[in-house]
């Protein structure tokens, strides 16, 4: 990208007008001038790199992951003893959603409870489903 630095410090790029001298330039003469043309008028131009794209952003949070996905997450981080257990020990539609649900959802009563009971912060599950969502059988 080109910057041109007018004879007062302005600094102004390609497509731009101005005024210099009491004369206005349209934007597309910085485009057609001769460098002697410029250098005639006290412009100088200097070339910098394109600005850097901004960093990525953290990826998203799944809303849903397999529950192959959610088990082996589990595993990675040493849970999934005391997540299968628990559920076990409360049995009724958490044991059967433990034992034959093909997903699990980000914001399901099941995942809450379990969370408070593990004492997992919010920001914990949500990077437990980032990491699951990764893992591939």
């Amino acid at each position: 990208m080109l910057i041109y630095t007018l004879p007062d410090g302005r600094e102004i790029r390609q497509g731009q007008s101005f005024e210099l001298n009491g004369y206005g330039y349209g934007p597309g003469w910085l485009l057609k001038a001769k460098p002697e043309d410029l250098a005639a008028l006290g412009i100088t131009v200097r070339e910098i790199s394109d600005p850097v794209p901004p960093e990525p952003g953290p990826p998203p949070v799944p809303e849903v992951v397999s529950m192959f996905q959610a088990r082996a997450i589990l595993m990675v981080h040493g849970l999934y003893d005391t997540v299968d257990a628990a559920l076990k020990q409360a049995g009724g539609i958490n044991l059967l959603a433990w034992e034959y649900a093909t997903e699990v959802q980000r914001h399901s009563p099941l995942v809450m409870a379990m969370a408070q009971q593990l004492g997992l912060t919010n920001e914990q599950v949500d990077q437990l489903f980032i990491e699951a969502a990764q893992i591939t059988a």
